[in-house]
């Protein structure tokens, strides 16, 4: 029996019919001027003073949007763009039934990095690039070679380093990556575009890949990585394993990204489509 249903990945749709839209009545003359700002921005402008002000430390709850409404002289609209405008920044979260909690006195740093394919669960935009910190041959420990799936003692370069949206100071990911030996000059080929090392392996010296296999999994910001990702250490993280092989089943590439949970965000949509009969 055909399955009704397939979920695949796909662009991002987005619709609204009638009964998504919920009336708001008319505007009050205080929020129908002509403004050379948006109404809502400002509202989360103020509201963000309030937080680093003390106002509603963290922990807190902010004012209801009915109370909200009654001090700005707006609608529950446009309240809602301001509060939507707090969540996305990281400054507060909103929970049904409870109402909206300050988490943070501090808008976050994130890079947000859209799916649309699994090809881009393997690489990063173009917008980002990569600092190398180190580069060093090593010979896989027991705990490394549990990471690289090779036996103890075979040898690995070994590159560390931190990624960057172009135009941030902050780091949202940090890279140890491990090649096998004869493939280490891929680090030495100039790649102004940012280009991942798999493509540049593939690209340059003719390495193909047969399959990628990826672990994502929750953690920490580990003691010697506070420092070069600017974090506190036992920050919430994303990390996230990579391993290449080529055609004959040999690993010949594996990445170990951290990403900080505050400064980076996989979204990826799925949008449900009927089998063709």
């Amino acid at each position: 029996m055909r399955p009704e249903h397939v979920w695949i990945l796909g662009e991002r749709i987005m619709s609204k019919t009638p009964a998504d839209l919920e009336p708001v009545g008319r505007e009050s003359s205080f929020e129908s001027e002509t403004r050379s700002r948006p109404r809502y921005l400002e509202i989360k402008e103020a509201l963000i003073a309030d937080i680093k002000a003390g106002v509603h430390p963290i922990g807190s709850l902010l004012p209801t949007e009915h109370e909200l409404c009654s001090r700005f002289q707006v609608s529950r609209f446009t309240v809602r763009q301001a509060l939507k405008g707090l969540q996305d920044a990281g400054l507060i979260e909103r929970r049904s039934g409870v109402g909206s909690m300050v988490v943070a006195d501090e808008p976050r740093e994130a890079f947000v990095q859209s799916l649309t394919s699994m090809t881009e669960l393997l690489r990063y935009p173009s917008e980002t690039y990569r600092t190398d910190l180190s580069r060093q041959l090593i010979r896989a420990s027991p705990e490394q070679a549990h990471l690289l799936l090779c036996s103890p003692g075979e040898e690995w370069v070994r590159v560390q380093g931190v990624r960057r949206a172009r135009g941030s100071k902050l780091p949202f990911s940090w890279s140890d990556i491990y090649v096998r030996p004869h493939l280490a000059k891929v680090f030495d080929i100039p790649n102004p575009k940012g280009e991942p090392v798999f493509r540049q392996l593939e690209q340059h010296l003719d390495q193909r890949i047969g399959h990628a296999h990826v672990e994502i999994f929750a953690g920490q910001i580990a003691k010697e990585l506070a420092g070069p990702m600017q974090i506190e250490e036992g920050t919430p993280a994303l990390n996230m394993i990579r391993r290449y092989s080529g055609h004959d089943g040999k690993i010949f590439l594996v990445t170990y990204t951290v990403h900080p949970a505050n400064r980076f965000i996989f979204t990826m949509d799925l949008e449900r489509r009927k089998e063709p009969a």
